[in-house]
């Protein structure tokens, strides 16, 4: 049995790219259309592979051990996404029971539910630990780039910006050639976006646009937008609405994000008065996942 797991787990996939909001590799959105039933089977034998997993890590070496460290760091991260979307529906049904209770009698229902994701963050500590012993440990282990983007987009859902940041800084540095280069740029414009350092995410995405990447190209440039509109250039923020729509005009086939882009940029620029757009995590920003130029996303110049 043991060898069998050994076998699954070194023989899986590269994470595949792909996604809306630009997600990075073998990051789905663990809400989008789940099967109860399938879930559970999945989840059986996601706890096997892991428990089997670790069992054989201290068996083996080199290259095997660190592509087995990885996987197992995937693996912990899709338990903690799955166990966050359990921690919110248990939640909800405590809230929902409370204001039942409270309807019926308000001095006995006590204080409202607060959400707990302690199961959720120790996973997510368990799978940022794995990332961070593989790239210490490994150095020269082959996909190191793509251990850094996952890192980096680990960091950045748990709000550990200043990591984040480093750690697709380091992304960029050591190797300027990887496909996660452009995604990382798009991570680092959202990064300072959302702290209002105009400057540098304009830098970062203007890098990242430079790619010509056809969902990067108009995700940077529709975020280029806001960041002259935030800064009180106006007309060059207008020239850039306008340069997503015709750009989303321009291909025939329109996948959904660039759908929600065009239709963001034109409720935008033809608006009077715009507001400015919030930095609210989940907004009109995409996560900082992945179209890469080595798989089976779009490529090519818009």
């Amino acid at each position: 049995m043991i060898a069998f797991a050994l076998t699954l787990l070194l023989a899986a996939p590269a994470p595949a790219t792909g996604g809306i909001r630009l997600p990075a590799p073998g990051r789905e959105d663990p809400a989008v259309g789940r099967d109860p039933r399938k879930d559970k089977e999945l989840a059986a034998k996601r706890d096997q592979l892991i428990e089997e997993g670790t069992q054989i890590l201290p068996l083996i070496e080199g290259d095997r051990k660190a592509e087995l460290v990885f996987q197992l760091a995937e693996l912990y991260w899709e338990k903690a996404q799955l166990a966050s979307l359990e921690e919110v529906r248990t939640h909800d049904e405590r809230v929902k029971a409370w204001l039942e209770a409270r309807d019926r009698d308000q001095s006995s229902a006590g204080s409202e539910p607060r959400l707990s994701t302690e199961k959720s963050d120790g996973l997510r500590k368990k799978s940022l630990s794995l990332y961070a012993d593989l790239l210490r440990d490994h150095p020269g282990y082959g996909r190191r780039d793509e251990v850094l983007f996952v890192k980096g987009y680990a960091e950045a859902e748990v709000n550990d910006g200043k990591s984040a940041v480093q750690t697709f800084r380091a992304l960029v540095r050591e190797f300027p050639q990887s496909r996660f280069v452009p995604d990382a740029f798009i991570a680092l414009g959202e990064h300072y976006f959302r702290s209002n350092d105009l400057e540098h995410a304009r830098d970062a995405f203007t890098k990242a646009r430079a790619f010509r990447l056809p969902k990067i190209y108009a995700f940077a440039t529709y975020k280029l937008a806001w960041c002259d509109y935030n800064a009180g250039d106006y007309p060059a923020a207008i020239a850039k609405f306008q340069d997503v729509v015709s750009y989303a005009d321009a291909d025939g086939a329109l996948a959904r994000d660039k759908v929600q882009l065009r239709r963001e940029a034109l409720k935008t620029w033809s608006s009077p008065t715009p507001g400015r757009e919030t930095s609210t995590r989940r907004a009109t920003t995409f996560s900082p996942r992945a179209e890469t130029t080595g798989s089976a996303s779009s490529s090519g110049s818009p």
